[in-house]
């Protein structure tokens, strides 16, 4: 967990600017101690200010400090690893039905060409049909 001083340093922004995030609820307040020190988790804070983040601390002290214990930077990699694999996937899918599209658009251009080509037929020239008599009356 981490103060409001230690989220202001790290992010450099001004305590000030912090609290008035919290109060918002820009970002989250994990626990409010009994004396009304606010802790914010590092995961809320990477999440709030992201590439905001102040390097002046060495990175494996920064990732320390953001991420825990938890290894929370390994698992959004690999859930980033994971999402950029499902998003390849869905791309190639995308390709095939585009491909699959474009011959269906290339097939009925091709009918269309010879539809167009195609001799017109001659009307048949048909003696107009005679209408029978029904029971007499017509």
């Amino acid at each position: 967990m981490l103060t409001v001083s230690e989220v202001a340093k790290a992010t450099g922004k001004s305590r000030t600017h912090i609290h008035n995030l919290a109060k918002s609820g820009k970002l989250s307040v994990a626990k409010v101690d009994n004396k009304g020190t606010r802790f914010f988790d590092p995961s809320e804070v990477a999440r709030v200010f992201g590439e905001q983040l102040k390097l002046n601390e060495s990175e494996q002290e920064l990732t320390e400090k953001v991420t825990g214990k938890e290894g929370i930077v390994s698992v959004l990699k690999e859930q980033i690893d994971s999402q950029k694999k499902e998003l390849d996937r869905t791309l190639e899918m995308l390709q095939e039905e585009r491909q699959k599209n474009d011959k269906l658009i290339d097939e009925l251009l091709t009918i269309n060409k010879r539809l167009l080509e195609a001799p017109k037929e001659k009307e048949a020239t048909k003696e107009p049909l005679k209408r029978k008599k029904f029971l007499g009356l017509f």
